[in-house]
Order: structure tokens, then C-alpha cells, then sequence
């Protein structure tokens, strides 16, 4: 939901202090909720219109809004004052309205999201991903809003009942890879459950804006419960495996491949190869996979034969344990392997030459060149290791991805960390954007342009507060300066107030201790005067002792006070805050910044920053 629209939503709730913590309780969502609901907006994935309006209010507890933790009630309410969201770090309506749209159960599975609840595709694809606790499994509903987006001709109801979705998982988290035939805005709802079967609530919904279609978007051949990948299913099964734990694997058509795994306790193993071919019906290939077990030596092997032609091919695996038995009769077994025995699912990437298998000792080369380069977080030589890998036309591997997904995230790093050290708006503005549009499967390096990001976004919008406190000030003119010269008798706020403007200005205490020493100050015309020197005022000149001081004579008043005073000294009270929080966030960037392996060595600080503050 776009910022403005966040705002417009209005409504009350209650603070409560609690052994020591405060809580919030929602009256209106305690105890009363909504039916289904249909806005008419949305084709769900099963193809049915949702065009009727269907409001249906009905009453119920709902004891997750009944003493709620601050740090979960903001996802779904924000206090316009942020005192009272009751966080250490308060939220803006920004990231409000950025995050996914959550229910309760979302925080009954512990479930953790690194993506925005806004992903936009690139080509027509995105991805974003999920965490949670052991043993929980998710699922998805797929919706196009035909009334958001501009009709293009497909058949949107056929469309979206393809699966266009792929889960990979890697223990507890899970990946999602999605692509797009046509251009328009979908809503996509997660699912949770804690097991394969039964009820499944509702955690979280994204929104998925593609203005430009994937081409040739071919769906995926299955869309197992489980995901595709190595996962806590295959291990409670009896199998388990040191090489291959990623879901998608790439290779060379006509190419063979071996997936290993150890046999933890005896188990009978079914596999099959599926593919969407030319007429794009799933086929299932049984004379391209052989499986050989050898419990003696507790291994299970599967050799897999791509076939020739370029596509996508699922592999999915199927196990359930032996009862005493010495001789299996496949044919008949296989009829009792159903989805709740799949234990792992990889895709099989076959692309690249159907000629030579083999690599000349340059293309192996150009090959290690680009793996090593990736490590070494080279953004120079990985463009040029990318440039010579597709001259030469090498098979992916899954390499060029890995090194691009590198090189894309190495950019867009740079970018916020150079705009971040420059502390300028427009370097940020242009550098904000790349963040926010960027995505990565891998969570580390997504984590890492959160916190980037997070950081820019907090200076953006410093600055630009800066800039209206400028715009403030300089509006003053020299006959508002006049006006508190006439106070013989000031009230407090105000000799404190010019006290602070003075000494951040580079006079001496001693010398201004008196209202009658300021208003002299205050006469002084020209290049003396006190409009003058704040215009051309550098914060980097004062010494740090100096700014705490200034901030501990006005830290008993606040703006409104000031401001009813005297709007004069008002809008000097605010100025000095605002300074006063630029060195601090000035040392907070450069802890942030530095603090971490630095990818902008021409940018690496120099010299310790130390400035230590006293707020009495």
C-alpha cells in the first residue's frame, strides 16, 4: 500500500504498562473480524472470478491482539507519535507501508521475511524469501487484479492456475522464484502449516507489480509441497547428503550426473524425471534415471541422463522405509508413492551446447578465472570474467548466475555505501531506488543491503529535514532578530536558546553569560551579524564538547514552548536539535559504514573517530 493511503487508515487502540513493559490492545480487532471478503479486484489461482462483493463482519476472539508485544503490533498498527510505538528504533510510515501485510499466525510460526511487501520483477521475474522454525511448511495462492491492470489479451485465469512459482528451500528457509507471462499486478498469499496436511493459516501477502512480461515463460514441470532442495524431510526419511543440497541444478544437454546419498536406515526409493515438453504437457521420462542402492555400504545412488533438448527437468525423489523386505516389486510399489512420501525435488537446468562436453584448457581457465573473481568481490575483473565467459559461450553451470547475482549485489552496495559516506541528496536518491529494487535469494548479501539501505533511507530523510530547518532560518529576516532585542526581561527559553546559537557559533561562554551580552551580539549588522554567520555556519568546526554543551541548555525546554515564546527562538531551538543530531548520525554512519569490510577502498577512513557526548 503506497504511503499516503497508510495514512488515511485511522483508528485507536490502548497502551498498557505490564510488569514492567508496556503492551497494546486492539478493542476492535480483539473482537471482531472479517468473513471472506471479495473486492472483485483479484482472479484467484484456481481460475474463479472474485467480482462479487461479499463484506461479511462476524464476531471473534482473537487473543493476539490482547496484551500485544510492541515489537509485532507495529506490523499491523503505527502510533502517528513515535514515543508511542514503544520501540528502540520507531518505524516510519515508509517502512510501514513497505513491509509484507501480516496476520497473527505469522508470529505464531516465527516466521522471518527479508523482502519488501512490494516486489517489483525485472523481465519478468522476482524472488523473495521466507525463514521459520524446523518442520513448517508453506504454500501460496496466486491472484491477478484484472481492475489494477491493463488487459493484454492473455487468458489470465489459465495463466495463473501454471506453476510459475518455485519454492527452493535450504533447511528452514525457503526461496521463492517467480515468473511472469503477462505484465499486470498480482497478490500473492503465503500459507503456513505445521504439517503436510489440515488447516493452513493465512502469515502474509505481497504484492507483485510486472510491467514487463518474462519471454517464452514456460512453467515449471511440478510444484511439490515440500520445495525443491535438500530439507529436513529428506534427513527424517532415512537419506542424507553431503553434496548436493540446491534445488536447481545446471547442465549441459545430453550430460550425466550423479546425485549421492547416504542411507541413514533402510529405505525402498522411487524417482521419477518430469519435463513440459513442445506441446507443453508434464511428461514423465523413465528410461533417463536409473537408481542403484547398496545398503551394505549404505549408499544411494541416482545417475541421471539429460535428454537433448534445452529445458527445465524436475527430479523428485520418493522414499519409504523397508518392512522386512528382501526383494521389492517396483511396479507395484510405485503405486503407494504419493506426495506425502516426496522427500526431495531438484530442477535440472539443461542449457548450453549439445556438442563437445568437454572444456579446452583456456575455457577451464576463463571458468576458475570467473569463480575466483566472485570470491574475491572484484566488481572490475568479475565484468571483465562475465564478458569473456559469454564470448566464449560456455554452459552455465549456475556459475554466470552466481557471478552476476554477485555483480549485481557488489553495484548496488557501492552505490548506498558511496552515497552513504558523501552524505548529499542526490547521490541518495539515486542509490535509495537500486536498494529498494534489489533482491537476492542468497540472505546474507540481502540482509546486507537492508542494513545499507536502512541507513540511507535515515539520512535521506535527515537531510531533508536539514534542508526545510535551512529554508527556516534563512527566512528570518533582521527585524525578527530585532524583536528579541526588545525583551528586557526574557522568559527562560529564550536567553538559553540564543545562549546555545551563540557558543555553536564559536563565542566564548564567559563572554555571552548575560542577556544584556547577547542583544549586543544581536545589533551587529553585516558580516558580524547574526544571519550572516548561521548562513555560513560548518558544523564540522565545532568541537564536540561545545555541541553537548549547547544541547544541555535547551534539553529542559521543547519546540512548542519555544515556539509560543518566540517563533524567532523556536526556530533557532530547532536548528541547534537538528545540528546536534547531524554529528550523531554523522558518527553513527561512520561506525556503520567502516565498520564493515569495506568494498570502496578509496572511501576507507583514515583516522579513529571518537566523540564522546554528555547529555546532563
Amino acid at each position: 500500500m503506497d504511503d499516503d493511503k497508510c495514512s488515511s487508515l485511522r483508528n485507536t487502540w490502548n497502551a498498557v504498562f505490564v510488569e514492567g513493559g508496556w503492551r497494546l490492545v486492539f478493542p476492535l480487532w480483539a473482537f471482531w473480524g472479517f468473513g471472506t471478503y471479495r473486492d472483485g479486484h483479484y482472479v484467484i489461482q484456481g481460475g474463479e472470478s472474485s467480482r462479487q462483493e461479499q463484506a461479511l463482519g462476524k464476531q471473534q476472539i482473537e487473543e493476539f491482539f490482547f496484551l500485544t508485544d510492541p515489537e509485532k503490533f507495529v506490523y499491523f498498527a503505527l502510533s502517528d507519535k513515535q514515543e508511542w510505538q514503544f520501540l528502540k528504533k520507531p518505524w516510519s510510515i515508509r517502512k510501514f507501508a513497505d513491509v509484507p501485510l501480516c496476520r497473527p499466525p505469522f508470529f505464531k510460526y516465527a516466521i522471518q521475511v527479508d523482502s519488501s511487501g512490494r516486489v517489483h520483477t525485472k523481465h519478468g521475474e522476482c524472488n523473495f524469501s521466507l525463514r521459520s522454525g524446523e518442520g513448517i511448511y508453506f504454500s501460496y495462492m496466486l491472484y491477478y487484479n484484472h481492475v489494477e491492470s491493463v488487459g493484454h489479451g492473455l487468458n489470465h485465469l489459465q495463466l495463473i492456475k501454471k506453476f510459475y512459482i518455485l519454492p527452493l528451500r535450504q533447511n528452514n528457509s525457503w526461496v521463492y522464484h517467480i515468473r511472469l507471462a503477462d505484465t499486470g499486478v498480482y497478490k500473492l498469499i503465503i500459507f503456513a502449516n505445521s504439517s503436510r496436511g489440515g488447516h493452513a493459516d493465512g502469515v502474509c501477502e505481497f504484492k507483485l507489480l510486472c510491467d514487463e512480461a518474462k519471454t517464452n515463460c514456460i512453467p515449471y514441470p511440478v510444484n511439490p509441497v515440500i520445495g525443491f532442495g535438500v530439507c529436513n524431510d529428506t534427513e527424517k526419511s532415512g537419506l542424507s547428503t553431503k553434496y548436493q543440497k540446491e534445488g536447481m541444478v545446471y547442465l549441459a544437454p545430453q550430460s550425466r550426473t550423479t546425485f549421492a546419498f547416504t542411507m541413514l536406515k533402510r529405505v525402498s526409493v522411487y524417482s521419477r524425471l518430469m519435463y513440459i515438453g513442445a506441446s507443453k504437457q508434464v511428461e514423465e521420462l523413465k528410461d533417463h534415471i536409473s537408481v542403484e542402492e547398496n545398503f551394505t555400504k549404505r549408499m544411494l545412488s541416482l545417475d541421471v541422463k539429460v535428454p537433448g533438448e534445452e529445458g527445465e527437468y524436475a527430479l523428485q525423489i520418493y522414499a519409504k522405509e523397508e518392512e522386512n523386505q528382501t526383494a521389492i516389486d517396483r511396479s507395484a510399489e510405485e503405486k503407494q508413492y504419493n506426495e506425502e512420501r516426496n522427500i526431495c525435488n531438484y530442477l535440472l537446468v539443461a542449457e548450453g551446447r549439445k556438442g563437445r562436453l568437454y572444456e579446452n584448457a583456456e575455457e577451464k581457465k576463463i571458468r576458475q578465472s570467473l569463480r575466483e573473481k566472485e570470491k574475491a568481490h572484484d566488481i572490475i575483473g568479475l565484468e571483465e570474467s562475465i564478458r569473456k565467459f559469454k564470448e566464449k559461450g560456455l554452459d552455465n553451470r549456475g556459475d554466470l548466475t552466481r557471478a552476476s547475482e554477485a555483480l549485481e549485489f557488489l553495484k548496488v552496495q557501492r552505490e548506498l555505501r558511496v552515497a552513504i559516506i558523501r552524505r548529499h541528496l542526490d547521490p541518495l536518491q539515486k542509490a535509495i531506488p537500486l536498494g529498494r529494487a534489489y533482491k537476492h535469494p542468497n540472505q546474507k548479501n540481502q540482509e546486507k543491503i537492508k542494513r545499507f539501505l536502512e541507513t540511507a533511507e535515515e539520512m535521506s530523510d535527515h537531510l531533508i529535514s536539514l534542508g526545510k530547518i535551512a529554508h527556516d532560518v534563512s527566512q528570518l529576516s533582521q527585524s525578527a532578530i530585532e524583536e528579541l532585542r526588545t525583551y528586557l526581561t526574557p522568559p527562560d527559553v529564550v536567553p538559553k536558546v540564543m545562549l546555545a546559537t551563540y557558543l555553536l557559533l564559536g563565542e566564548k561562554e564567559s563572554d555571552i553569560e548575560n542577556w544584556e551580552d547577547l542583544r549586543a551580539l544581536m545589533r551587529r549588522t553585516g558580516k558580524q551579524s547574526l544571519m550572516y554567520r548561521v548562513e555560513r555556519f560548518d558544523i564540522a568546526s565545532v568541537q564536540p564538547v561545545l555541541l553537548a554543551r549547547a544541547r544541555n541548555l535547551i534539553k529542559d525546554h521543547d519546540e512548542l514552548s519555544a515556539r509560543l515564546t518566540s517563533p524567532v527562538a523556536g526556530t533557532f531551538f530547532v536548528w541547534i536539535n537538528c545540528k546536534f543530531s547531524a554529528v550523531i548520525s554523522n558518527v553513527n554512519t561512520a561506525k556503520f559504514v567502516y565498520g564493515l569490510p569495506s568494498l570502496c577502498p578509496t572511501f576507507r577512513c583514515k583516522n579513529k573517530l571518537k566523540v564522546r557526548f554528555s547529555i546532563e
